[in-house]
């Protein structure tokens, strides 16, 4: 970490916006898979974790702004997969 407070302040704003950013791409990514989902029990536990993704996203984003006193902007990385399983493994 850099010596100065302020340098340090803005790795701080940056580590919060990559945890925001990674909660945002889970959140897209486990939209996705729960729409792949073979059976009901699996959408369950996709909708389960896809739940504790957003309670995070906002967590971080209110830590943010809170910070800051503005909105985070960001942009997900977006996993694509074309079968369940292959969801699966990316997870």
């Amino acid at each position: 970490m850099s010596r100065n407070p302020q340098g340090k302040c803005q790795q701080v704003f940056e580590a919060i916006l990559a945890g925001i950013k990674g909660e945002a791409s889970a959140i897209d990514f486990y939209n996705g898979l729960v729409n792949l989902a073979p059976n009901q029990k699996h959408k369950n536990d996709i909708l389960h974790a896809l739940e504790d993704e957003k309670v995070h996203l906002k967590q971080f984003t209110d830590l943010y702004v809170t910070l800051t006193g503005r909105q985070p902007m960001y942009q997900i990385d977006k996993v694509t997969f074309n079968t369940y399983q292959e969801g699966l493994q990316k997870a």
